[in-house]
């Protein structure tokens, strides 16, 4: 196997035409076995290219089919409760006696109302499921940030009038605009901002700062409230995660608001990220 091997030749007679026969055949076998080997190097490579093209194919269809597992789980999470609602308000109203208008109007009211609810979170769900498959259809258009900010910021005190909580605007710049979904982008800020009110003790004061960077244009939310705890702070954005204080604070909640947050974040190519101190706000 060792083709690098030569035969020292001398003379012209008939052991040096056999030994020059010999060398001339142990170059063309090692040109050969130098083509096999580098053949057979190109051959590996691409067999192991299209191996790892086809274990990322096969990692990407597992986590779709678990992304449309977890899309149903979620779906059939959500919608039991408000179906619920409906078909128990349906019964109330047709069952016994012929009830007044009135007991008719309120009961197709609640119905409404569930109906309404329940129209929203299939929405938000199937937000989150569009932006994971890369799909998230945003309205795009032309939004004044700031103007935007403001606007949230004074629907925010009717979020926080059983607490009495005050927010607090500043504004590093005058004006800002960003190609955006308004409504989608009102939504984060408001989820934020309802996060926000909702862990704050009474009576505090929650800062909205909008900035400006050499990245682009920051929104920051500051709350002087409960706190996460830091072994938590990286399962906040999961669906139906909610945190033990967060539980104690304000029992009611789905755990929805920050992943649906995110999601837009995401989708309009930008990033979202949180910082708590347990006892001192978020």
């Amino acid at each position: 196997g060792d083709f690098g091997q030569r035969i020292a030749v001398s003379g012209r007679d008939e052991f040096a035409q056999l030994a020059n026969g010999l060398n001339a055949m142990a170059d063309q076998l090692q040109r050969h076995s130098l083509q096999a080997n580098a053949a057979r190097d190109d051959l590996e490579r691409v067999v192991s290219q299209r191996t790892k093209e086809l274990q990322d194919a096969n990692r990407a269809l597992q986590g779709s089919d678990n992304a449309r597992r977890r899309l149903f789980a979620d779906i059939s999470h959500e919608l039991r409760t408000p179906l619920t609602v409906i078909r128990g308000e349906a019964e109330i109203a047709l069952r016994g006696r012929e009830k007044s208008i009135e007991d008719y109007q309120t009961s197709l009211r609640r119905i409404v109302d569930q109906a309404n609810h329940t129209a929203r979170l299939v929405d938000d769900l199937l937000f989150i499921a569009r932006t994971g498959a890369g799909e998230p259809r945003l309205k795009m258009q032309v939004v004044a940030l700031v103007e935007l900010v403001q606007q949230v910021c004074s629907d925010a005190p009717a979020l926080s009038a059983s607490k009495n909580v005050s927010v607090a605007l500043d504004l590093g710049i005058a004006k800002v605009t960003v190609t955006a979904d308004p409504e989608r982008l009102r939504q984060a800020l408001m989820i934020v901002i309802d996060n926000a009110i909702r862990y704050s003790r009474p009576h505090e004061q929650i800062a909205v700062g909008v900035h400006a960077h050499v990245q682009g244009v920051s929104v920051q939310i500051t709350d002087k409230g409960i706190g996460i705890a830091p072994a938590e702070i990286e399962q906040v954005f999961e669906r139906y995660y909610r945190g033990s204080g967060a539980e104690r604070q304000h029992s009611a909640g789905s755990g929805l608001g920050l992943p649906i947050a995110k999601a837009i974040i995401l989708a309009h190519g930008g990033e979202i990220s949180l910082d708590s101190t347990p006892g001192h706000g978020t």
